[in-house]
């Protein structure tokens, strides 16, 4: 994980140069090693930074779906006219 971090080519270090003031960046790492391939950890991770975005509290519920709150997110994207940059790295390795 280090030498991957470390790469300069790495997910991680190119999203470091956009310019976060034009587009809100999203960047989800999906990895079976680091047992983030699940799809609640995945839709839990995204919807949590998708709520920070819009300036919101995500509600923290076992029996929610995270599914959904990541479509409303991504839907307010649209209703007030902004765009949002969203990366997955390793979707290949997600499970479910």
């Amino acid at each position: 994980m280090n030498d991957w971090l470390a790469d300069p080519d790495a997910p991680p270090n190119w999203l470091d140069q956009l310019d976060i003031n034009i587009w809100p960046t999203v960047f989800v790492p999906i990895s079976i090693r680091y047992e983030t391939n699940r799809a609640e950890v995945f839709y839990g991770t995204l919807a949590a930074r998708l709520a920070e975005i819009h300036g919101k509290t995500l509600n923290v519920d076992p029996a929610s779906s995270y599914r959904d709150e990541v479509i409303e997110y991504l839907d307010l994207f649209h209703e007030c006219e902004r765009c949002c940059l969203v990366v997955i790295d390793g979707l290949d390795e997600a499970a479910g």
